[in-house]
C-alpha cells in the first residue's frame, strides 16, 4: 500500500539529486558548469529519460513476494546444513559475559528451549518456520512457565503429564474443568506444516488442544500432554513434518470477567495457585509499589490487569537491542522498569506477570508464535474484498514472529490471555451473541468484526497516476530532443540577457578557448590568440577556415567598438559549434 509514496519519493529524490549536483558543480568547479550550461539538453535529456523510464517500469513491476529468507540461510540450506537458531522473542538471546556488556543484535531471533536467563538483543530471522492452516486466527502458544527465579524463568518440577494418543477420540483433561456446558468455547481446527527442519520440543497450537489428529514424521517420538499447563510436549525433541490439532479457545467475555475475582474469596480454587503468585525475595519492593500506583482506582481484578497491560504498551518503547549497559539490578523485572527501559516481548511480559503477582493475582508466562502472515488477507484488502471475521487461512510463521505473552486466571472462568509488548495484538474472540459488549481497547483484536479496507478505486488510481507522471516526462523529454535548436537559442538569450551581440560573442570566445584548454589544447601564457588559432589550424587542417573566420568574428567585435547585431552573434556561435563538434 505504501508502494506509490515510495515512488513518489524515488522521482523527487533522483530529480533532487540531479539539481543538488549541478548547483554543487556551479559552486566548486564553475569552468565545468559554465561548459554544461551551453549544452543544457545533453544534460536533461539523459537524465529525464533514465528517472522517467525508472519510475515507469517500478510501478509496472509485479510485487515482490512478502516473505524473503536471508542470504545466510539460504546459503547454509543449500549446503543441506541446519540453520542454527540461538534464541529470540520468547526464547533465550544472550547469556554471561555478554548481557554484562551490553551487547546487542548477538543472536537472532527464534523460539529456543532455555529461558533461564532473558535480557540482551537479538538480530531479526525472517525465514520461515512453519505454515499454519486454521479456522481462527491467533497466537501459537507452546509453553508455559510458572517459576520466576529474577534471571528468567524455570520450569515446576513433579506436574503430572497423560499420553497423547494420536486421533484419539477422547478429549484431553483440561484443567480447570470449565464451569457448566461447553458455552463460550469455539473449535479451532490448525494443521500446521513444519517448513524448518528442526527437532521441535513441543507442538505448537492455539490456546488448549483438544484432541491430536495426526502427526507425520517423529517416528517413534512419545508426545504428552501437561492438562495445567496446556503444553504438548515430546519426551525428546522429534522432527515432526506435519500434524493437525483441533483446539477449545474460549471467549472473552469482559463484562463476566469483571464480575469474577482471580482468588476465591475463601481461598479455595479449583487448582494450586500458589505457584501461580511465586516470587524470589530478592525482588525489590519498589517493583510491587509502581504496580500498586499503576492500578490505582481499578474496582475488579480484570481492570487492574488490563490497567497493567495499557502502562506496559504505552510507556516503555519497543526495540530489539536495548541498552543493558544501564542494567544494575540484579532483578531482571526492576531493570527493565527502572533501568534499561526499553526493550522486546520477554521484558514486557515477564514485568505484567511479575507486577501481576505483587498485587496477588495468579499470572503465568507463555512463550511461542505470534500470528504471522496472511497473503490472503493483504490480497483482500488490495482489491476491497471483506476480511474473513474469523480470520480464517494460512498463516506463513517466521523465526521474527517468536514472541511471549503473559495468562491470568479466574476462578470460574480459566486462563486469560494479555498482551503487554508494545505494538502488538493478541487475536481473541467476542462472545457470538453481542460483540458490540465486549469492549476491547483499540490495541486488541477483536475478530467478530469484518475489518474496514480501502475501496479499490483508491488502489488503483495512485500507480496510475504515477505512471501517467512517468508518461509525461517522457514525452516532454522527447518534445525537448526535437525542440533543442530553438530552445537552447532561447537559453542564451536568457542566459547573456542585458549583454550586447559584440560582447556576447566575446565571452563565448573565453568560453571557447577555455573548453579547449580542458580537451588537451592548451594555450600558452604568451600566445596571442592569433598564435593559438594558428597553431590549432595546422594540426588539424580541416577547420582551419573555421577558426579563421571565428577569429576574425572575434577580432571585429572585441576591437570595432561597435554594439554589433543578432546575425553576427548567431553566425558566430555557429562557427564555435562547428569547431567543437569536429574536434
Amino acid at each position: 500500500e505504501l508502494w506509490s509514496n515510495i515512488a513518489w519519493a524515488v522521482l523527487a529524490g533522483l530529480g533532487w539529486l540531479v539539481i543538488l549536483h549541478l548547483r554543487h558543480l556551479k559552486t566548486r568547479h564553475y569552468e565545468s558548469w559554465d561548459a554544461l550550461a551551453e549544452r543544457p539538453f545533453e544534460l536533461l535529456l539523459p537524465a529525464m529519460v533514465v528517472i522517467g523510464v525508472l519510475v515507469a517500469l517500478g510501478v509496472m513491476m509485479p510485487r515482490a513476494p512478502v516473505l524473503l529468507e536471508d542470504p545466510y540461510t539460504l546459503w547454509m540450506e543449500s549446503q543441506n546444513k541446519e540453520v542454527p537458531s540461538l534464541g529470540g522473542e520468547g526464547g533465550f538471546l544472550i547469556t554471561g559475559s555478554s548481557v554484562s556488556s551490553g551487547s546487542s543484535g548477538s543472536t537472532k531471533s527464534g523460539y529456543g528451549r532455555s529461558d533461564s536467563q532473558i535480557g540482551g538483543g537479538f538480530q531479526f530471522d525472517y525465514s520461515p518456520v512453519m505454515e499454519v492452516t486454521t479456522t481462527q486466527r491467533s497466537y501459537w502458544r507452546g509453553e508455559t512457565k510458572a517459576v520466576y527465579t529474577g534471571k528468567g524463568w524455570t520450569d515446576r518440577k513433579g506436574m503430572e503429564t497423560v499420553p497423547a494418543d494420536v486421533g484419539s477420540k477422547e478429549p484431553f483433561p483440561l484443567t480447570p474443568v470449565p464451569v457448566g456446558e461447553k458455552e463460550g468455547f469455539r473449535k479451532v481446527e490448525q494443521t500446521v506444516k513444519m517448513i524448518r527442519k528442526d527437532k521441535v520440543p513441543v507442538l505448537f497450537a492455539a490456546g488448549p488442544v483438544a484432541d491430536v489428529q495426526e502427526i507425520e514424521g517423529a517416528e517413534g517420538a512419545k508426545l504428552f500432554w501437561n492438562p495445567e499447563e496446556w503444553e504438548l510436549r515430546f519426551q525428546r525433541p522429534a522432527q515432526v513434518t506435519t500434524y493437525t490439532v483441533e483446539s477449545e479457545v474460549q471467549e472473552l467475555d469482559e463484562n463476566r470477567l469483571r464480575q469474577l475475582s482471580a482468588v476465591p474469596a475463601n481461598g479455595q480454587a479449583s487448582i494450586d495457585l500458589a505457584p501461580y503468585l511465586q516470587l524470589p525475595d530478592s525482588l525489590p519492593a519498589r517493583v510491587g509499589e509502581l504496580a500498586k500506583q499503576v492500578t490505582k482506582g481499578a474496582s475488579d481484578d480484570y481492570d487492574r490487569l488490563k490497567m497493567l497491560e495499557t502502562y506496559l504498551q504505552t510507556t516503555y518503547p519497543y526495540t530489539n537491542t536495548p541498552d543493558t549497559s544501564k542494567q544494575h539490578s540484579k532483578d531482571v523485572v526492576d531493570a527493565f522498569l527502572f533501568e534499561i527501559q526499553e526493550g522486546y516481548c520477554d521484558y514486557y511480559s515477564t514485568a505484567f506477570v511479575v507486577m501481576a503477582r505483587t498485587l496477588g493475582l495468579p499470572t503465568r508466562w507463555v512463550k511461542g508464535y505470534a500470528t504471522g502472515t496472511n497473503p490472503q488477507d493483504e490480497e483482500r484488502a488490495r482489491y476491497g474484498a471483506p476480511a474473513d471475521p474469523d480470520g480464517a487461512g494460512t498463516y506463513t510463521v517466521r523465526n521474527a514472529d517468536a514472541h511471549s505473552w503473559a495468562e491470568a486466571y479466574f476462578e470460574g472462568y480459566g486462563w486469560v490471555p494479555f498482551e503487554p509488548t508494545a505494538g502488538f495484538s493478541i487475536p481473541v474472540i467476542a462472545p457470538k451473541e453481542d460483540p458490540t459488549q465486549a469492549a476491547l481497547p483499540a490495541d486488541t483484536t477483536v475478530v467478530a468484526e469484518p475489518e474496514q479496507v480501502e475501496a479499490p478505486s483508491a488502489n488503483w488510481q495512485k500507480p496510475v497516476a504515477i505512471s501517467a507522471g512517468a508518461a509525461v516526462l517522457a514525452l516532454a523529454a522527447l518534445l525537448l530532443f526535437f525542440k533543442r535548436r530553438s530552445l537552447l537559442a532561447s537559453w542564451r538569450r536568457l542566459r547573456h540577457r542585458g549583454a550586447t551581440p559584440n560582447q556576447r560573442i566575446v565571452r563565448e570566445m573565453e568560453r571557447f578557448v577555455a573548453r579547449m584548454n580542458r580537451r588537451g589544447l592548451k594555450r600558452s601564457r604568451h600566445e596571442t590568440l592569433r598564435e593559438t588559432f594558428s597553431g590549432w589550424g595546422s594540426r588539424f587542417g580541416s577547420i582551419r577556415s573555421d577558426l579563421e573566420g571565428a577569429l576574425q568574428q572575434f577580432e571585429a567585435a572585441r576591437y570595432g567598438g561597435e554594439i554589433g547585431d543578432e546575425e553576427a552573434y548567431e553566425r558566430f556561435a555557429q562557427t564555435v559549434e562547428k569547431i567543437r563538434k569536429a574536434l
